[in-house]
């Protein structure tokens, strides 16, 4: 099915269309050579090499590294040590492990990599054993007591700012690194800023025109809680908005316009018996949440006011929708004070907790056909009213890719603006998700336009791609991702031309295995 074929879907049939590049109910069929793919995976996701340094001398580049990535870095966060003695936590819960990918002036390629050492992380490569509780994972049976009650594994985000790394995680303080010498320095509040309790989304942004650092710090509940935190060169808060809503939310990213912030509503339910489960020690945390099936889709737009007590819109969708990433958001002036919000997101119809990257428990394989079991994840555009300080409560999403993806990126520099084109993670195969093993590019400006994609082989895996800019008005800038693989233990570092990716890497540096990478940031 061609992507024009799919714009003209209804919004009610966005999800159930049949055909090729479109979600299906019906179970896709095994993958061949399922076999060596599971090989594949579970050597990448259990990868653990350790803190170490590595450089691919220019001679060894597969290619040339352009002129325009040269003193620039490349940071990704990951989880770095999922496994103790066999006993796999859930990817979730693996240890932080910062890697610092800097392309030489000389057009070589060096290496730092390093854990994040949070009190976590700390306590278990003392003890040599998962020892403390996780979102997903329980502390090995037989394991000693310790002090640590919280697993903050810093393994999720990485963002520089105000002289810092920053570390980011879904439950807790962001950790704080020093790019010097990559030495942990400790969980960064900002002050006294950033709660101490709770958590401060791994997800930040940094809003392009005024240099801001913009946190979210939400409390789920009854009712969710969310205050954003916007700072400025030096660390120091500038701007604070809260405001809550009713019912319990599943929040994992959000974006930033000149007007707004925006962030998914993905309404949640919680079993209250598995809770208590979880709360005594017995039964991991992931099991006591679900999707709420009962509400529909959406977004929650909140005005950027600095204002205590915020009023927000809640904008329900004619689908079932569950955003983990967002692409971008910007502002469309329409006049008399009315503008359009257009966001393009990556959403699933339903979510399952507990099962991510293919995990089935401590002793058991990941699997990475567990994926096939739900819809994939599809790239949807919404465009939202605005006129004056009413947002429009309702509106219909549109799928603008055939292919599955996540991982979604714009360039820095047009966050929050109508950026040319988006980058993500795919699959070659456009009725299947993750484990990705491609990188895409989808034209935000001619929405007609098929999206181009990039294989690597056979049971590669491919991570979060990031945008580097050129030096070079004619260039749409370069791409930038690692690919992993399990068979031949080895890392590839690649680097594509933008504007054609499909033409495949124009440079590669290829290092020791590193286990998968989550999330990365471009430092030009």
């Amino acid at each position: 099915m061609k992507r024009r074929d799919v714009l003209k879907l209804s919004a009610a049939s966005l999800f159930a269309a049949v055909g090729p590049g479109c979600a299906s109910t019906s179970k896709i069929p095994p993958l061949l050579a399922n076999a060596q793919k599971t090989q594949a995976w579970n050597t990448v996701l259990t990868a653990s090499p350790g803190d170490f340094d590595h450089q691919v001398h220019k001679s060894a580049i597969d290619g040339v590294i352009p002129m325009a990535l040269r003193n620039k870095r490349y940071l990704l966060n990951g989880p770095g040590r999922v496994a103790y003695n066999r006993y796999v936590a859930h990817p979730f819960d693996g240890h932080g492990y910062l890697r610092d990918f800097s392309f030489d002036d000389d057009g070589g390629v060096s290496l730092r990599a390093r854990f994040v050492r949070t009190p976590s992380f700390v306590v278990e490569e003392k003890h040599q054993q998962v020892v403390v509780p996780g979102l997903g994972t329980l502390p090995e049976p037989g394991a000693p007591e310790v002090n640590v009650q919280v697993r903050n594994v810093a393994n999720t985000t990485v963002v520089p700012y105000a002289g810092k790394w920053l570390a980011g995680w879904e439950g807790g303080l962001p950790y704080a690194l020093d790019p010097a010498t990559m030495r942990t320095t400790g969980a960064e509040r900002f002050g006294d800023v950033l709660p101490g309790e709770g958590a401060t989304l791994a997800h930040m942004r940094i809003d392009p025109v005024s240099g801001r650092l913009v946190t979210l710090s939400p409390t789920l509940g009854m009712k969710t809680g969310l205050v954003f935190n916007e700072f400025n060169a030096d660390g120091q808060v500038v701007s604070t908005t809260t405001t809550e809503y009713d019912g319990m939310a599943f929040i994992h990213d959000f974006v930033v316009t000149p007007s707004h912030y925006i962030l998914s509503k993905n309404p949640m339910t919680a079993d209250l018996v598995a809770f208590a489960k979880a709360q005594m020690g017995v039964d991991v945390l992931l099991k006591a949440l679900a999707a709420d099936r009962e509400q529909p889709g959406g977004l929650v737009v909140v005005p950027r006011s600095g204002q205590k007590g915020a009023p927000l819109t809640v904008v329900n969708f004619d689908v079932p929708a569950y955003v983990v990433h967002f692409g971008n958001a910007f502002e469309v002036g329409q006049g008399d004070g009315r503008h359009d919000l257009v966001v393009d997101m990556c959403a699933m119809p339903d979510v399952v907790f507990g099962n991510e990257f293919g995990y089935r428990g401590p002793r058991a394989e990941l699997d990475p056909g567990l994926p096939d079991e739900r819809q994939p994840q599809q790239v949807l555009r919404v465009s939202i009213p605005v006129d004056g300080a009413r947002v429009a409560t309702s509106a219909s999403p549109k799928r603008i890719a055939t292919h599955a993806m996540d991982f979604p990126r714009v360039a820095l520099d047009q966050e929050g603006q109508n950026a040319p084109f988006l980058i993500a993670a795919t699959s070659a195969d456009t009725r299947r998700s993750d484990p990705f093993d491609s990188v895409a590019y989808v034209d935000l400006q001619d929405l007609e336009r098929d999206e181009t994609v990039w294989t690597p082989g056979q049971h590669r895996f491919v991570g979060e791609p990031v945008l580097f800019p050129a030096d070079d008005a004619k260039s749409k800038g370069f791409v930038v991702a690692m690919v992993y693989d399990g068979l031949k233990a080895s890392s590839t570092l690649v680097v594509l031309d933008a504007g054609a990716i499909d033409k495949g890497p124009i440079a590669s540096a290829t290092f020791p295995l590193l286990p998968y990478g989550f999330h990365g940031w471009p430092v030009v």
